[in-house]
This record gives C-alpha cells, structure tokens and sequence, in this order.
C-alpha cells in the first residue's frame, strides 16, 4: 500500500545542525538556509563566524579541523546518537579537473571515497551520510580568478552554482525526504558534468 507522501514543507525544528566552513561561501549559504527551516545551527570555523551566527541567531565556535585535539573537544561536547551527515565533495573530485589543483581533486575525491565507507558504518547507529559534490560555484574561494571552468556558456544551465544551490541540496540531505538515501554522492553542478 502506498502511503500518502510527507508534507513537502521541510521543518528542522527542534534540529541541531553543526556546519563546518560556517564563516563564507558554501558553508554560510547551508547555516542560512538550515536556521530558515527551523535548525539551531552551531557554526564550526577556524575563525570564530561570529557575525554570521549574529544573524541567524546561531551560536559559534571556532575550531580548527586539522587538530585532533581540537576536534576531540567538538565531537565530546556533541553528543550524537542518530541523525544525518552531509560532506561537501566537489565535481573535482570525479573529474580531476586541471583547474583545481591536484591537492584538491585528491581531497574531494577522498570525501566521496570516506563517505561510502562512513556510510555503511554508522548505518547501524540510526546515521545517514551523504555527500554533495558541488560544480564551479561563484564563492570568495574562485573570485579572484575566472578559469575556463567558470565561463557561463560551458554549463548546460548557462551559469556556474551559487552557494544557495548547494545550500538547498544539503536541506534536501538533511530532511525526510531523503530517508531512503544514505552513502550517496549527489552531483549540484548545473550539468557541468553527469554521471
């Protein structure tokens, strides 16, 4: 029997999301539209995202990823029992797009590796984990140059991403809606590349 569909409104009240890379572009995009479906966003960055977490009325923390110590503190203070993951990958990391740099490419493409193995597990603990894998997007990271890459005409949609595209995937991540969906790389790159 088929069940009638959750409501397509999306509400994260009584949710706490953590968004890491929570001070510019991708991350602030997620932060925003997270607390607009109800979220209480903690925002992770190396740099204390204190203005934004003003805004949307979150809280703030700084902490630098690449310390175990620092991240040990963050996980201990968070106590997890269920709920879902969504990493940020890239199109790179599918791709090996020249432009990108290699040290990138291997980054993102480790995302996508760690979270198909994250994935199967932390499914016995009730967690999803899903990556979105992100096209050319306009954030301060490509500002200062405009590869080929980043050329409107290339894309299929006519126009490289903007934060708030990727932003909506991970709400989609995040919901009901996509209860049936772990361990998934999910490709937001307005055609650029399909798979």
């Amino acid at each position: 029997m088929i069940k009638a569909p959750i409501s397509s409104s999306i509400n994260l009240k009584n949710q706490i999301a953590i968004v890491t890379g929570a001070a510019g572009g991708i991350g602030e995009a997620v932060s925003l539209v997270l607390t607009r479906e109800g979220a209480t966003v903690i925002g992770i960055d190396i740099v204390k995202p204190v203005k934004l977490m003003e805004k949307i009325k979150g809280s703030a923390q700084k902490c630098d990823l690449t310390s175990k110590k620092e991240i040990e503190s963050l996980v201990n203070n968070i106590m997890v029992n269920y709920g879902k993951i969504v990493l940020i990958g890239s199109v790179a990391g599918k791709t090996g797009a020249i432009s990108s740099g290699i040290h990138y490419n291997a980054s993102k493409g480790a995302i996508h590796a760690y979270t198909h193995a994250l994935a199967r597990y932390c499914a016995p603990f009730g967690i999803y984990v899903n990556c979105v894998a992100p096209g050319p997007c306009e954030t301060n990271m490509t500002k200062n140059f405009r590869p080929q890459s980043m050329v409107a005409e290339r894309f299929p949609l006519f126009r490289p991403g903007r934060p708030e595209d990727i932003a909506e995937a991970v709400l989609f991540l995040v919901s009901q809606s996509s209860n049936w969906m772990t361990g998934i790389v999910m490709d937001v790159n307005g055609g650029i590349y399909m798979s």
